[in-house]
């Protein structure tokens, strides 16, 4: 049945209701819709389509549909459709190959997408070796040093599924998420954005964080007492390497070690540094 929904996604002939996505009063774009569908799965449908004040409000279009304004800026609005076809059909894909493009101006900048290397389906990027770091990077956590635009932009869809209160699906998205390939700047990004309050009730996300800590401690599993300023170690954000120093099994020669290196962390980047609850 779920695939039969599908063919009416989008579908004028096939839908009762229009969602213009318009942005500062400005159209940009709009997706037919059943309200039925979305309401099943959305409370903040079930309440849009039902409530009279806004029902009021809705434009009249070829003869019984209705459009209905939905606030979504145009960079969101490709990945806004990913999620309201999700519940059509009941999984997700791939996301589509123009939202990854270099040259695509519907990559989302407030989520920091970049046209980086994509890595291959399937294949892992090593974590960098003790003493190396991006010399690519133009920021000074390896966090930033690599954007995945896969994993930003399946982050937009995560952001959008907490927007319209669908955390139930959060699960389904995180699915897509642990599909990528891991390395340290994606993990450090990952705990970034997951270990957000938003985001950590969800059982399945803390049961991904739990592994994404223990990939970072697996990468710095000792403390050397002979720390330089290109270590990879001081280039992690604040949540991967309060990760790496509260780990029981973390080689240290003494404590005096632990403290040299968090000071060292700190030089890196004062003044972004200074804001962390570290």
């Amino acid at each position: 049945p779920r695939i039969m929904y599908g063919l009416s996604f989008d579908n004028a002939e096939l839908s009762d209701h229009t969602l213009c996505l318009t942005h500062e009063g400005q159209a940009h774009h709009r997706i037919h819709v059943s309200k039925a569908i979305l309401s099943c799965h959305s409370e903040y449908f079930l309440k849009l389509f039902t409530t009279p004040m806004t029902m009021n409000k809705t434009k009249k279009k070829d003869g019984q549909r209705k459009e209905i304004d939905i606030d979504i800026t145009p960079e969101e609005a490709p990945y806004f459709r990913v999620l309201v076809q999700y519940l059509y059909v009941g999984t997700f894909s791939e996301l589509p190959p123009s939202l990854l493009s270099s040259s695509s101006s519907s990559s989302p900048s407030s989520y920091s997408l970049c046209p980086d290397n994509i890595p291959s389906k399937g294949k892992k990027r090593a974590a960098p070796d003790e003493g190396k770091v991006n010399n690519n990077s133009k920021d000074d956590d390896v966090a930033s040093a690599t954007m995945d635009p896969i994993l930003e932009g399946w982050f937009v869809v995560l952001s959008l599924a907490d927007k319209f209160l669908l955390a139930n699906k959060i699960p389904d998205i995180l699915i897509m998420i642990k599909q990528l390939p891991l390395s340290i700047s994606a993990v450090c990004r990952q705990l970034d954005v997951l270990g957000d309050d938003t985001f950590i009730h969800v059982r399945e996300v803390q049961a991904h964080i739990n592994e994404l800590e223990s990939y970072v401690r697996a990468q710095f599993p000792r403390l050397s007492p002979h720390l330089v300023s290109n270590s990879p170690l001081l280039h992690l954000n604040a949540r991967a390497f309060q990760c790496v120093l509260q780990c029981n099994d973390l080689a240290v020669t003494d404590e005096e070690s632990v403290l040299i290196a968090l000071m060292m962390w700190y030089g890196v980047n004062p003044a972004t540094r200074s804001r962390s609850s570290l």
